[in-house]
């Protein structure tokens, strides 16, 4: 479909809520009474005039299931993140948040603080490589963390059913040590 643009039900959502935060970011949107000396009411923003002008957003690479601590400039009130299946957050506290790469690919994060955005980023997941072997057959890749023993590294882009067995094992491990 060359020139169509098509909303998934995830990307619905996040324009929706990315238009609401820009209306709650501008000054214009706080205004509930009589600006200050003019004893009238300032009108609403509309979406045209509420828009924030275009500011480069910080961007860094976190290493898929590796964590990167962001330090907030306030105190946070909320997180966005722009596509939950390729970075999580977890809130320490109201200064400090973790991003945690889950798949590759690049998303966006939002903090909110009391009155708005108080941070936007740009994050991209990428592969840590450093300690890895790579064991191409044909089409397909299985992934060994080499640290200082190889075992195999579970990757989304493995031959499915080494990834599969591969998962299969942590998750045994896991609900045997929650035992």
């Amino acid at each position: 479909m060359t020139g169509s643009f098509r909303t998934s039900r995830i990307a619905a959502p996040a324009l929706a809520a990315a238009l609401v935060l820009a209306l709650v970011a501008s000054p214009a949107a706080h205004a509930d009474g009589p600006a200050p000396g003019d004893g009238k009411r300032r009108a609403a923003p509309t979406p045209a005039s509420a828009a924030a002008p275009a500011t480069a957003m910080p961007e860094f690479r976190i290493a898929i299931d590796q964590a990167r601590a962001v330090a907030s400039p306030g105190p946070v009130r909320g997180v966005v993140i722009g596509n939950p299946s390729i970075a999580g957050v977890t809130v320490q506290n109201e200064r400090l948040v973790f991003v945690t790469g889950r798949s590759y690919g690049s998303t966006n994060l939002i903090l909110i603080g009391d009155r708005g955005p108080i941070f936007q980023g740009r994050i991209t997941v990428v592969s840590d490589e450093s300690n890895a072997v790579i064991v191409t057959k044909g089409a397909w890749s299985v992934r060994y963390d080499c640290t200082p023993e190889c075992k195999r590294r579970p990757d989304p882009s493995d031959e499915p059913s080494a990834f599969s067995s591969t998962m299969g094992a942590i998750t045994a491990r896991a609900g045997a040590a929650s035992q």
